[in-house]
């Protein structure tokens, strides 16, 4: 191991251990309304936390930071009894474990895994740093590149575009792509559900090589579609299912040329205004948005790197180049994960199941709709971009929501990314067992 390498793990470990926190706020809530920008195929509103990661906020305000479990008092008279809400995880010290192990496999510096249920308290766990050259505790208000999440959104305004007569899930791409290969046998459900065939631009060797040597660099829709096409189409369209990156570009495309304005606006006015979110919207720029939580990758080579400024949202666009925090993916989680978003029948669209062939990290039986998934009864999807990976999940059976941030993600280095998507699974598996 490499002594700058030696060190910034050394660091990493140190500011974990010191930054490791998660609090149970114990005030019931009121009833109230599931693959990534490089390819990758694993899976993958707030309401009251009165009492959050008391140690993490004392960390950050220079006092010592140790582990403890929270009850809020608040909204309860002094003479009252404390509430009796059971928390949304019925194994908290398992999960703890869980997150542990998948920290150390991953080499992650930090980790926000927040559960919330109706009737239940929230359960929120922060482990680790936002920031290893500051030691700053990561932070369940930090920002976070959500990654293939921006699928959902991508997916939506297009089925919202179905439903108005825009635009229909039957047109062939040639009607807005003349000349596109295979464009008169490829549909735009199809680029929805990952079926189109089209070569995904995160695929090819030299892009990765130029957005690794060159992360601030900006990229066009049409050059990143144009990488794609100049590879041969994985299979025939509508014969197999391959996750395809430049599908969901091409989707970002139709969106513009539909509707006459740009894919940010779009998404701004029918999903992020109608759900009142605060903090998720498409950067300007490469630059490291304010808040935004430091990301690291180990693909740049001489081990951990700060990879928190890049130009994904040029790159991934809309594939994969949204921001967000834990308040808002909370509330996305439930407005995708019930369609409310959606018409009856473009709920029907969005649902529809394709199934997904096993590889490394995709669990058993996972499926995909149109930019959502659905494993083990949960419904949502996952993201990951360079130092980012994300969770958004939506549990119909209890109407629980579970949003996970990593700040961390290696996935174009092979041997990184087995194993983080063993890691993920294993995690995966044991929140299924306890939430």
């Amino acid at each position: 191991m490499p002594a700058t390498h030696a060190r910034r793990v050394a660091r990493l470990k140190g500011a974990a251990a010191a930054a490791d926190a998660y609090s149970v706020s114990e005030i019931p809530k009121s009833e109230r309304l599931l693959p990534t920008p490089h390819g990758r195929t694993a899976w993958s509103v707030l309401g009251l936390l009165v009492l959050v990661c008391a140690s993490v906020v004392a960390a950050s305000c220079g006092g010592a930071a140790t582990s403890e479990t929270s009850v809020s008092p608040s909204a309860v008279p002094s003479s009252a009894p404390a509430p009796t809400a059971a928390p949304a995880v019925s194994d908290i010290p398992r999960l703890e474990r869980s997150i542990d192990a998948t920290m150390k496999q991953m080499d992650c510096p930090g980790i926000v895994f927040a559960v919330s249920a109706p009737g239940r308290s929230d359960v929120v766990i922060a482990k680790g740093v936002g920031d290893l050259a500051a030691g700053t505790p990561i932070s369940t208000a930090d920002l976070f590149r959500i990654g293939s999440v921006t699928k959902t959104f991508t997916a939506t305004v297009l089925l919202q575009l179905a439903a108005e007569g825009k635009v229909s899930l039957d047109d062939p791409l040639s009607k807005y792509e003349p000349g596109f290969p295979n464009g008169r046998h490829i549909t735009v459900r199809m680029l929805l559900n990952h079926r189109s065939g089209i070569f995904s631009y995160t695929g090819d060797k030299e892009f990765v090589r130029a957005i690794e040597t060159d992360p601030l660099r900006s990229w066009t829709p049409d050059e990143l579609v144009g990488i794609g096409t100049a590879h041969k189409p994985y299979f025939p369209p509508g014969t197999a299912f391959d996750y395809s990156n430049t599908a969901y570009i091409l989707a970002g495309q139709v969106i513009e040329q539909v509707t006459g304005h740009a894919y940010s606006e779009e998404v701004k006015t029918r999903i992020i205004d109608k759900l009142g979110l605060k903090h998720t919207f498409l950067p300007s720029g490469p630059d490291a948005p304010a808040g935004l939580a430091h990301g690291y990758t180990y693909d740049l080579g001489n081990g951990l790197q700060d990879i928190s400024a890049q130009a994904v949202e040029s790159w991934g666009w809309s594939a994969g180049g949204l921001v967000s925090d834990l308040a808002d993916l909370r509330t996305c989680a439930v407005a995708f994960g019930t369609g409310s978003l959606l018409t009856p029948e473009m709920s029907r669209e969005f649902f529809t199941r394709t199934p997904m062939p096993t590889k490394p990290g995709t669990p058993p039986s996972a499926f995909s709709g149109l930019g959502i998934g659905m494993v083990h009864g949960w419904v949502g999807n996952t993201g990951g971009t360079y130092g980012y990976t994300t969770w958004m999940w939506y549990v119909p059976k209890t109407q629980a929501t579970v949003i996970v941030f990593f700040n961390e993600t290696s996935t174009f280095t092979p041997r990184y990314e087995v194993r983080e998507q063993k890691a993920l699974l294993g995690l995966l598996q044991t929140a299924w067992k306890v939430i």
